[in-house]
């Protein structure tokens, strides 16, 4: 794996000379958004950055930037929101606060119970870690909807990494600047471009095995991060709730 990073200008100036493509046989914007594609193809996370952003609510949605690719988590007050399964709005949800009947209710209510018995009774909450806050969204149609009409969302996401020019910035190895020159040959001869030496059957084939290649690449551990891979995979002591609390003892 690799942490080092290049911009597309670079690979779309090494795209040009490699393949020695004519300047009228494509055009900028299109070149950007193949790469966008190819990224996609290649699916790994080294070219994201995760950060949270402060998201203002208003009349229960926030409209998502155009440069936000997945959410992580998505906290209120310290508290994080569930995702919701209904196709209703936000504003026809109603979060009513539970207040359970619980068996320590039943024996407090009880004269002849001993305190210290009662004191020893957990609630369902308490075992579960579940805190009863019930505040959810669903993202839909580019916006961020919510069953909070007004405030401020602490959004932890996947944003798209750009240079200063606003270009998407990529992984800096061979495997992947070979697989985005290859997918946007492929692309350019689907258009009508003819290359003097590749057809579409051997760009077709280069694109598959260097997006594999680039995927793998990008994903293989190094000692540090197959160590943490390790200490997940054999821990014995499971949580009941551990979205309540972030996820911070995994």
């Amino acid at each position: 794996m690799t942490h080092s990073l290049v911009s597309t200008q670079q690979v779309i100036a090494r795209i040009v000379s490699d393949f020695d493509i004519p300047e009228a046989a494509y055009d900028l914007p299109t070149l950007l958004d193949w790469i966008g594609d190819a990224i996609e193809h290649i699916g790994v996370f080294l070219e994201y950055s995760e950060k949270a952003v402060t998201a203002e609510v208003e009349n229960f949605r926030w409209a998502i930037p155009c440069d936000l690719l997945e959410v992580s988590s998505i906290e209120y007050k310290g508290h994080p929101l569930v995702e919701c399964s209904t196709t209703r709005t936000p504003s026809t949800q109603n979060t009513y606060p539970r207040d359970p009947v619980t068996t320590k209710s039943l024996f407090q209510t009880n004269a002849q119970s001993p305190a210290s018995f009662t004191d020893s009774i957990k609630t369902y909450d308490e075992v579960s870690g579940d805190s009863g806050f019930c505040e959810c969204y669903t993202m839909r149609n580019g916006y961020l909807n919510t069953s909070i009409e007004q405030g401020c969302l602490q959004v932890t996401a996947s944003f798209i990494l750009t240079d200063e020019d606003g270009f998407p910035m990529v992984p800096n190895y061979v495997e992947y600047r070979d697989a985005l020159s290859y997918y946007v040959l492929r692309k350019l001869i689907m258009r009508g471009y003819k290359h003097p030496v590749i057809g579409y059957p051997e760009a077709d084939r280069l694109w598959n095995n260097a997006c594999a290649a680039a995927g793998n690449t990008a994903l293989f551990p190094n000692i540090d991060r197959a160590e943490t891979l390790r200490r997940a995979w054999v821990r014995l002591i499971p949580r009941i709730h551990p979205h309540g609390v972030f996820f911070e003892d995994i």
